[in-house]
């Protein structure tokens, strides 16, 4: 699944790798990771972010099937369930 969000962050004083920390954290939170800390790791999908001025575009993409580790990537894949205002309410 894929989410497309538009929201206006500041991040002009901080760098991008913060700014998307910072929205990965949020997601952990709901017991939902989106980024591998180490290949090994069960991920539920991944995050893109255009950091235009303030207004970012903020991509969510969410595995909608399981998948285990294999020769492309040592990483296992979880799929969860979410909807938009799931996704929303989380960002914000």
């Amino acid at each position: 699944m894929h989410f497309e969000i538009k929201k206006n962050i500041d991040c002009t004083k901080i760098k991008p790798a913060a700014c998307s920390d910072k929205l990965i954290e949020k997601f952990l939170k709901e017991n939902i990771k989106l980024r591998a800390d180490k290949d090994t790791d069960t991920v539920n999908g991944f995050l893109q972010i255009e950091h235009i001025a303030n207004n970012h575009i903020i991509h969510v993409h969410i595995y909608d099937k399981d998948e285990n580790p294999k020769a492309e990537h040592k990483t296992t894949f979880k799929k969860k369930s979410l909807t938009l205002d799931q996704v929303k309410k989380i960002i914000n």
